[in-house]
């Protein structure tokens, strides 16, 4: 029991040493940056005059933000994208490979017959679809998409090139 209360104690000066560490520091930091004006506010012993003079400059500094220019509405270009030349997001294709080209390092690059041109992302080995297949192509998770064929469990993870 007296051992908890004698690390409670410590605890309590530590607590209390590092506060006013903070309390002596911080004051001769801040004099550093602010503008006279507020220092000789901070220097004013009398309460009631203290804070007429805190509440002078915090206006005057709010005055000298409102006639500070910024960037408004009016200032700032518009940039807005013409969109109408953006593919839009796939939500499913089912369609007919029309041309197949395989490549040992980037697994298989399909054209299908409306016109899209898909590629292969991670290649495992041999891909099973093969020109005339039809296929379809799904979003899958986090923004890829999975190529299957139909009348088969196989497929793998494909990108749209065009």
């Amino acid at each position: 029991m007296r051992e908890m209360v004698s690390s409670a104690v410590v605890a309590v000066v530590a607590a209390a040493g590092v506060s006013l560490g903070v309390a002596l520091y911080a004051p001769a930091v801040a004099g550093e940056r602010l503008a006279p004006s507020l220092q000789a506010c901070r220097s004013e012993s009398d309460d009631a005059r203290r804070l007429s003079c805190y509440d002078r400059e915090v206006d005057e500094l709010a005055a000298n933000s409102a006639r500070t220019p910024g960037l408004g509405a009016q200032q700032v270009p518009a940039t807005r994208k013409d969109v109408s030349s953006l593919p839009r997001p796939v939500e499913r294709v089912a369609a007919t490979i029309t041309a197949m080209q395989l490549s040992q390092r980037a697994g298989f690059e399909i054209t299908l017959d409306n016109g899209q041109v898909w590629r292969e992302v991670s290649p495992e080995g041999e891909p099973r679809i093969k020109v005339g297949d039809a296929i379809t192509i799904r979003p899958a998770a986090l923004g890829s998409f999975w190529l299957t064929t139909s009348g088969s469990n196989w497929g793998t993870k494909v990108h749209r090139i065009r």
